[in-house]
Parts: C-alpha cells; sequence; structure tokens
C-alpha cells in the first residue's frame, strides 16, 4: 500500500486551538512523503529513509474531536466558546505535559552497566508518545519489558560513545548483542526519553521524510520499547502488531488541533542544536 503523508496546513490549521498561554514560535512548513514499500528504519537526519509504516488517519478519521481518554483535569484554551472536543484535548493536553520528569538512571558507562531509567521515567515517556497518538486519533500503545531491556541496553551503547548509529560496529564501547539489535529497531536520540518524543515528533533536519515522527504515528506501532540514560535514549518502534488501520495521516491532524503540539517540540531542539536524533 503507497500513500501521501502531508504535514502542513491542509486547511486543517482552522480547528487550531491555544490550550496554554505560552505558546513560542510556529514552523508551518513542514512537509514530507512517504513510500510504504520502504522498509528501512528510522532516518537519519535529511537522508531519505523512514519506516515502513502505512499510512495512518483519514479524512473524518484523525484528530481527537472524540475527546475519549485523557484525564478530566486541565483547563480550556482562551476563547474556546464551550467547544466541547477542545476542552476535552485541552484537559488531556494539559494535564499530561505536567509529567514531564526524565526520571533517574541507575546505570553507568564506566562499567558498562545499562541499569535501567526509574518507572515515572518510562511511563512519562509513554504518556507522550501516546499524547501524540491521541490528538490523532490513534490508539495507545504499550510498552515491552524485553524490548524496554535492549532499549535500555542501546542506550547506554550511544552514551558510552557519544554517538547515534542504528548499525554499531561491535568496537563500540560497551557493545552489545541486544543493545545493536535495539538499535536497528528505534529511534535514537542524543537526549533523554521523555524531551526525545517532543524531537521525534519536531524530526529537526528530517523535514523531507519525517520517518521519526512516522513510525510515532504509525498503524502497527507497538508494543515499543523505551531506554534512557540521563543523556540518550532508544525508542524500539519496529516490528509492531497494531492494526489502527488507517489509510493516511495529516499532521497537524483534522479535526481540534493544539497549536503547543507544533511548537514545543521546537523550543528544547532550537535552544540546543547540538541534541540530534537518528
Amino acid at each position: 500500500m503507497r500513500g501521501v503523508w502531508l504535514v502542513g496546513l491542509l486547511g486543517v490549521l482552522g480547528g487550531t486551538i491555544a490550550c496554554t498561554g505560552d505558546l513560542g514560535g510556529v514552523d508551518a512548513d513542514d512537509e514530507g512523503v512517504f513510500d510504504d514499500d520502504d522498509t528501512s528504519s528510522n532516518t537519519s537526519s535529511g537522508n531519505g529513509n523512514g519506516g515502513n509504516s502505512s499510512g495512518t488517519g483519514g479524512d473524518g478519521q484523525g484528530g481527537a474531536n472524540a475527546g475519549s481518554g485523557g484525564a478530566d483535569s486541565g483547563a480550556g484554551g482562551e476563547g474556546q466558546g464551550g467547544n466541547p472536543a477542545a476542552e476535552g484535548l485541552c484537559a488531556r493536553w494539559n494535564a499530561d505535559r505536567q509529567q514531564l520528569g526524565e526520571g533517574s538512571w541507575n546505570g553507568s558507562v564506566n562499567s558498562c552497566d545499562e541499569g535501567d531509567i526509574s518507572a515515572d521515567g518510562r511511563a512519562n515517556a509513554l504518556r507522550q508518545l501516546n499524547l501524540y497518538r491521541f490528538i490523532a486519533g490513534m490508539p495507545e500503545v504499550v510498552t515491552d519489558p524485553t524490548r524496554d531491556g535492549q532499549a535500555q541496553e542501546c542506550a547506554l551503547m550511544m552514551h558510552a560513545n557519544n554517538a547515534l548509529s542504528h548499525n554499531p560496529p561491535m568496537g563500540w564501547n560497551c557493545y552489545s548483542g541486544g543493545g545493536a539489535s535495539a538499535a536497528g529497531s528505534s529511534n535514537i536520540a542524543s537526549g533523554p526519553g521523555v524531551m526525545a518524543v517532543d524531537m521525534y515528533m519536531s524530526d529537526f533536519g528530517n523535514e523531507t521524510t519525517m520517518g521519526h515522527r512516522r513510525w510515532i504515528l504509525n498503524n502497527r506501532l507497538g508494543p515499543v520499547g523505551l531506554g534512557s540514560t540521563s543523556g540518550y535514549s532508544c525508542m524500539w518502534v519496529i516490528g509492531g502488531s497494531g492494526n489502527a488501520n488507517f489509510d493516511w495521516m495529516a499532521w497537524p491532524s483534522a479535526g481540534v488541533f493544539p497549536i503547543e503540539a507544533l511548537t514545543t517540540s521546537f523550543q528544547s531542539v532550537d535552544s540546543n542544536k547540538l541534541l540530534a536524533v537518528r
């Protein structure tokens, strides 16, 4: 199946709302295409791979208008006029964005101990991943303990070598087979796990394919594996068993859409150009 990945205005921004008062800057010129026959994992900055994701979403299918799931706390944005869809979306956004702590890592680069990220750090990263999928009208995903463990080994390898690679050589510091397997199946970032979700959705420097974003909004995503150190992280995304079964997805998605979903992901990247995803 082939599809077109449309990211930009598309007439969808007519439903864009503000859920907070601090919006930052907006870059509405992102666009990219995908080909379902491309089976490589994730895109390096500026390169043209990008995963075997089938299209997701579609006219009237995407978007968070149903207001299902999420917490019931958090105020809607200004001027929503009692729109239940907008109020529900903003409640979910504001509640979930209150929990952005990275947790603590108990491993060690010096002893090549991958350790683990604390439960709150992994839960917060998964919550942000599922928040973006909720906005797009997609089902939530869960983590898998085995993939979490290998993603943790992957994060240690990236941290120990201060580099990102989907094909790490055996000569790398703290190399492990499990970590290498995860590296070839993951979105990887030079930032801890919670921050990395925003980075993948921004996909800064990867505007021609948006491969990381496409994996997060993938029909077949899940279960995922989430591993993180204090400075690097891996998100296992390949080989999922999801069945969202949407033909294509626009981002911004159809219906009401929080403008903060476009701005928060750029702030962390623009503030430190050394951060990267692959």
